[in-house]
């Protein structure tokens, strides 16, 4: 969706992840994605094409795509900051500081690892 809606055009480069072979619906864009340098895949050099992504994997995303400066200034008003994990802090607070983001309605926090919601992104 984002690789249409940004108009990232596909790639034939290696991919790298060992879970994301050709064939799979969703290699063109996962090859495209991160030719075009937005997602980075797990450590242990997997996609997981499967799995949920975190409110704060959306982050740290939306920060390469749309080239925001990190920053960690205001996770402080988050009740829950401490939850968000080292390597997707200044991401969050990119998010949340340019408005593409926000907390709960209901409470005060940004529930990093929930899943994300439309209408709070």
């Amino acid at each position: 969706m984002l690789n249409r809606a940004f108009s990232i055009p596909n790639q034939n480069v290696a991919l790298g992840f060992t879970d994301v072979v050709g064939g799979q619906w969703y290699y063109g864009d996962v090859v495209a994605a991160k030719a075009a340098g937005y997602i980075g895949g797990y450590s242990d050099g997997t996609f997981k094409p499967e799995q949920s992504i975190s409110r704060q994997e959306v982050a740290s995303i939306l920060v390469r795509l749309l080239k925001l400066e990190s920053t960690e200034a205001g996770l402080d008003k988050y009740s829950d900051n401490n939850m968000i994990q080292d390597w997707a802090r200044g991401s969050v607070g990119a998010v949340v500081n340019s408005g593409l983001m926000a907390g709960f309605l209901t409470t005060p926090s940004s529930q990093p690892r929930a899943l994300p919601v439309r209408k709070l992104l």
